[in-house]
Order: C-alpha cells, then sequence, then structure tokens
C-alpha cells in the first residue's frame, strides 16, 4: 500500500510532464498567481485568455499538493442541497449557485475541446445513495445526470500549456514569503530574495491562505480517505464506468467511482479516523456493491480538507488586503468552484465587478 505523496495514484499513471523553471531574478506583470494546484491553473488560463501579463509561482511542483488527493468529479451541484443551502444563504443565492455549478461543467468541457484535451474529461451521471448503509446501488437512489470527470494532475498541465501560448509563465519551486506596496504597484517577495512587481496578488492555495487572513472560523476542518484498489475485472467496473455512486449519511460523504485503467476510487468526506482506515473503507464498498473479501487497497492517501459553513467557496477581496483576490476552492465540488472563482476574478480585475462576486465574498456570512 503506497501512502507517501509522491507515489499517489494520479503521479504514477502520469508521467513525462513539462517541469518549469526556478524564478531566478526579478520579473514584472500584471498578476501573480500563488498556487499551482486546480484554482492556480484554471485562474491563469481565464486570466491569460484576456491578455492580463500572468506569471503563476507554486512553492513546490505544479498539481502536487492537494491536488494529488482531488477525486477529479464535477457535480452541477453546490456541496450542501438546494434546500439546506436555501437556508443558509437566501433563495436567490442559492439558485444562482446551482445554476454556476452546472454552467462550469459545460465551460470545462468547451475550454478542454478548444484545446484538443476533450479526451481527458467525461461525462457522468451520480446516483445518490441516502441514509441506509446496507442498500444496493440498484434500490432507493437517485440520479442527477451530466456531472463529469476529469484527471486533476492531466486537468493542470493542460490548461497551464494553454496559458503559455498566451505568454503566461509558470515557475515552479519559487515560494513567496511576504508581500509589501511599492510605487502603487505591489511587490511579490520571494525565498531566494528575489521579487516579482505586479497590479494584482491571486491567492489560490487554502492553507497558506488562511495563514494569512487568519479567520479561521471561515472553515470547517475535517479529513479526506482516499483509497484506490488493485486492477479488477467485474460487472459492477462495466456500470462505474457510466456512473458515480454517491452515498450520503448525515455529514458522511463516501464516494465511489471506476478509474480508466479498472480500478475503484474510494473516497470519505468527514470520517472519524481508526487505526485500519483501508479495511473500513474497503467493508464500506462491499455493503453498496457485493465485491469478494479478497479485494485490496493499492493506493491509500489521507489529506486535510476544508469547508465553509455554507459549503460555498470564497471568492473575491478581503477587506485587510488591498489589491489582492483569493479563489479559494473550499469543499467537495472544488474543481467547479476553482473554475467559477477563476471566472468571477478575471471580471473583477478587467472590469471591476462582477454579478457573482456577491453569493461567495468573504463577507457574505
Amino acid at each position: 500500500m503506497t501512502l507517501e505523496n509522491k507515489h499517489t495514484y494520479w503521479n504514477i499513471i502520469n508521467r513525462g510532464y513539462i517541469r518549469y523553471p526556478t524564478l531566478s531574478k526579478n520579473e514584472k506583470c500584471d498578476v501573480v498567481v500563488i498556487g499551482g494546484g486546480i484554482s492556480g491553473c484554471l485562474t491563469t488560463y481565464f486570466l491569460s485568455q484576456h491578455n492580463l501579463d500572468t506569471i503563476l509561482i507554486e512553492k513546490y511542483l505544479v498539481a502536487n499538493g492537494s491536488t494529488y488527493s482531488n477525486l477529479g468529479f464535477l457535480e452541477n451541484k453546490t456541496d450542501f442541497s438546494y434546500n439546506k443551502l436555501t437556508e443558509l444563504v437566501g433563495k436567490e443565492s442559492a439558485y444562482r449557485a446551482e445554476k454556476l455549478c452546472k454552467r462550469s461543467v459545460d465551460i470545462l468541457e468547451n475550454i478542454l475541446y478548444n484545446i484538443n484535451y476533450k479526451h481527458i474529461f467525461q461525462r457522468k451521471d451520480f446516483k445518490y445513495i441516502y441514509n441506509d448503509p446496507r442498500k444496493k446501488y440498484s434500490e432507493n437512489y437517485t440520479v442527477v445526470e451530466n456531472c463529469a470527470i476529469v484527471d486533476p494532475f492531466k486537468l493542470c498541465h493542460v490548461i497551464l500549456r494553454a496559458s503559455l501560448k498566451k505568454n503566461a509563465r509558470v515557475y515552479e519551486n519559487t515560494c513567496a514569503i511576504g508581500y509589501d506596496y511599492y510605487s502603487n504597484n505591489l511587490r511579490v517577495n520571494l525565498k531566494n530574495s528575489n521579487y516579482i512587481e505586479c497590479k494584482n496578488i491571486i491567492f489560490t492555495d487554502i492553507w497558506s491562505s488562511y495563514k494569512l487572513i487568519k479567520e479561521w472560523e471561515l472553515l470547517d476542518r475535517s479529513k479526506i480517505y482516499n483509497i484506490i484498489t488493485e486492477p479488477l475485472d467485474n460487472i459492477y467496473i462495466d456500470f462505474l464506468q457510466k456512473h458515480i455512486i454517491l452515498q450520503e449519511d448525515d455529514d458522511l460523504y463516501t464516494y465511489i467511482k471506476a478509474t480508466i485503467d479498472k480500478r475503484l476510487m474510494i473516497s470519505e468526506f468527514n470520517g472519524a479516523s481508526s487505526p485500519d482506515k483501508e479495511s473500513e473503507l474497503l467493508n464500506k464498498l462491499k455493503d453498496i456493491l457485493p465485491y469478494p473479501e479478497t479485494l485490496k487497497g493499492e493506493y491509500f492517501l489521507e489529506k486535510n480538507y476544508a469547508q465553509s459553513p455554507d459549503g460555498l467557496p470564497y471568492i473575491g477581496k478581503h477587506p485587510k488586503f488591498d489589491g489582492c483576490y483569493f479563489n479559494l476552492a473550499v469543499g467537495r465540488n472544488n474543481i467547479c468552484y476553482s473554475l467559477i472563482g477563476a471566472e468571477i476574478i478575471k471580471d473583477l480585475i478587467l472590469y471591476e465587478s462582477s454579478p457573482d462576486a456577491k453569493i461567495f465574498s468573504f463577507e457574505r456570512n
């Protein structure tokens, strides 16, 4: 069983991707994007497509960190049910947030089609099983159509490849240690004593951002547990090639999907830790789908997970930080949230307004 980040499923199946240089001199641009995960890459793409001179910096490697534990799914709904979200944010905001999630699935599909990487995107239906873990997938479920899955590692790299064609610059192993204001601009100070002068900074790394913001009440923190099995030859693989199963039991969410190489990925959000989480998750799988007792996991990953109290991301400006924007895709549906944030921030920078920004504002609560 593989535990280390450097040997996770996504980077084992993806080989030969470009590595980017370390920034070794001072630079100047319109926008600096901090973070080379999905949010950072999508934000860089949207800005570069609108001719903003953009530099992305990542303190380690692009598509590492939280991207390793990303499930790669896009739901055409928010993390919470429409009724629950309506109670928290009001009917108008809840309705618009749901529509934006549905729209983001279509937008990502069109982006990948236009850059000739449509093949990494698959439409899938979600089958939701509620409350009773003993129910089989064929009993008592609801279906949400036109969701999707994507390889998150490939997504980051192909999106950046398209951004480079629009003159974006990308630097790995380049760590920001602070920023200050300089001649009506911002200066991002780097660990190696270089700096980047810019007009705006966009923070996309969740944990680094919250160390900066220091408002931890905005986050509900828990764990993701993720197991990927050995390859299987079974009729349920055919079923799961077309569907994703989501079992919901109070605030515990378990996702089951098939991978392209006929494995099963089982992921649990908000679950309690245990000495043998692998066996616990495999047993949960066997309660839903009748797999043999000999089924084994090959990869296991435990990661920190954050969600806002209303299940929506935090996007836009923060009142403490002039000239800075945040695209913090907290929550389970983080790829959709990342894309929504990238589009909103692009509008805020270019046009100084976005009709949807208030839904995801830091000041909404």
